[in-house]
């Protein structure tokens, strides 16, 4: 055999296809598709189809990790993808030092040459290439392949600064922003990078302190990785990543955050219908009430409500909202940790606001009162004003809202109007959350053949079969 052999003959190497089928064997006994996989680890199912049908290049590091991690194989299959590392670098029976493949044996110049020539000949091949590219010609591999071949492990450092801990607060921060303005179904491969850095870095070294700082900035990442889950509809995955943030505030020692993280998860829980499960978090976030903020406080009566307006227990709904008001505490939200000074007197009157709409929505004996309606009207009208732009996705959700119960009290044009507010927006968001009100929205829509309503009920219905 020539030493410059084909890439065929090179690629993949046997361990490699071994990786590939113990990726499948473990994927399969999990109980994954593909589909359902790439969403665990925030990769595209490309990703591991190509992980599965090897052809050229090695699977990163950090996506055989992902999987591995996902599918529970407890490192086997990391040490094959080093195992195949290893066998793919190691010299072949009959090779010599000349290039493994004909592609780069004709690409790479002889090492005589000139090498200023050697540069122009590089240069003149990649405008060539661009060139080919830019006028029609086709890529040679296929998209998943060549960001998968880009990727490469991340250079952990060896030990944590306080800087690093910074720059994950900073990410978080950003991806939060974006969240609110696109939905979940955008942030959440971002999100659990994100995540997989920040868990990486517990490999490193650091002083006690910066310890603390780091499980805490990893506590707050996989809260919000837990949000954008949990808004896109994977409620399992959500849960798991709630768990994950549970246990490193534990670590950190911030009970503050550990009741953060809960009532995260209680949202989600009572989101769901399992308000008893809700309600149960909303009691372990409680467990550390002298060490919360007022502010603190008031999220976590907040949500409590949120529990008992899904339960239709108007009377502790009402005396959890009263507590959330009594708690608040506008004039210190500025000595609140950052991660709590989201919950502005804006935000929390939306919260309030967005309880008595469950409960006007959930129970028809409310929801009947028509002095009840109204006032849950008017602050939603009031909370929709004041939604910022970057808030797309609140102000979405809120028209949505609005406009279900405007239609519920007779106001049909107002809720048309508030309904074309709703469409307008959601065709920029991702959200299953979303999806759930706008479905309440299209059957709530009154019946018959007014053409507004037709042609809204047809705008409604296309907006969900694009979101989902």
């Amino acid at each position: 055999m020539a030493a410059d052999s084909s890439p065929a003959e090179d690629w993949p190497t046997p361990l490699a296809i071994q990786l590939a089928a113990e990726i499948r064997r473990w994927r399969t006994a999990a109980g994954f598709s593909e589909a359902h996989l790439a969403g665990v680890i925030g990769f595209t199912r490309q990703y591991i189809s190509f992980a599965e049908r090897p052809r050229r290049g090695l699977l990163s590091a950090a996506l055989v990790k992902a999987i591995d991690d996902a599918v529970g194989a407890g490192g086997e299959l990391v040490a094959l993808r080093q195992r195949a590392y290893d066998e793919f670098k190691a010299p072949r029976r009959g090779a010599t030092s000349a290039p493994a493949s004909t592609e780069v044996a004709e690409r790479t110049p002889r090492a005589s040459a000139d090498p200023a020539e050697v540069e122009a000949t590089k240069r003149r091949e990649l405008a060539a290439s661009a060139a080919a590219i830019t006028f029609g010609a086709n890529l040679d591999q296929p998209v998943a392949m060549i960001i998968a071949a880009a990727e490469q492990p991340p250079q952990i450092p060896t030990r944590v600064r306080p800087g690093d801990v910074r720059h994950m607060h900073h990410a978080r921060a950003m991806l939060h922003d974006w969240h609110m303005q696109a939905g979940g179904e955008v942030v959440r491969p971002q999100a659990l990078a994100a995540l997989r850095w920040a868990t990486a870095l517990r490999e490193a070294s650091c002083t006690p302190a910066v310890r603390l700082e780091l499980e805490a900035a990893v506590a707050l990442l996989a809260d919000l990785a837990g949000w954008v889950t949990f808004d896109c509809g994977q409620y399992t995955a959500a849960r798991e990543l709630f768990l994950l943030g549970l246990h490193a505030a534990r670590e950190s020692g911030d009970l503050g955050i550990r009741a953060f993280i809960a009532c995260g998860m209680a949202s989600q829980e009572i989101h769901i219908g399992n308000w008893v499960g809700g309600l149960d978090l909303t009691q372990l976030a409680f467990t550390a009430t002298n060490a919360l903020t007022p502010n603190t406080k008031a999220m976590v009566h907040t949500v409590n409500a949120v529990g008992y307006a899904r339960k239709q227990d108007a009377t502790q709904c009402h005396r959890s909202l009263e507590a959330a008001t009594e708690a608040y505490r506008p004039e210190s939200l500025a000595n609140d940790p950052l991660w709590m000074q989201y919950l502005t007197p804006v935000q929390h009157e939306e919260n309030l606001t967005n309880v008595l709409c469950d409960l006007v929505l959930g129970d028809p004996e409310i929801g009947n009162l028509a002095a009840h309606r109204r006032t849950v009207i008017e602050r939603l009208s009031t909370a929709f004003t004041q939604y910022p732009p970057e808030r797309a996705h609140g102000k979405a959700i809120t028209a949505t809202r609005l406009a279900t119960l405007l239609y519920r009290d007779g106001e049909h044009d107002t809720a048309q109007h508030m309904a074309e507010e709703a469409i307008t927006l959601a065709e920029h968001i991702h959200s299953t959350r979303l999806a759930t009100d706008l479905r309440v929205l299209l059957q709530t829509l009154p019946p018959g053949t007014d053409p507004d309503t037709h042609d809204l009920r047809h705008r409604l219905s296309t907006t969900l079969t694009e979101m989902t």
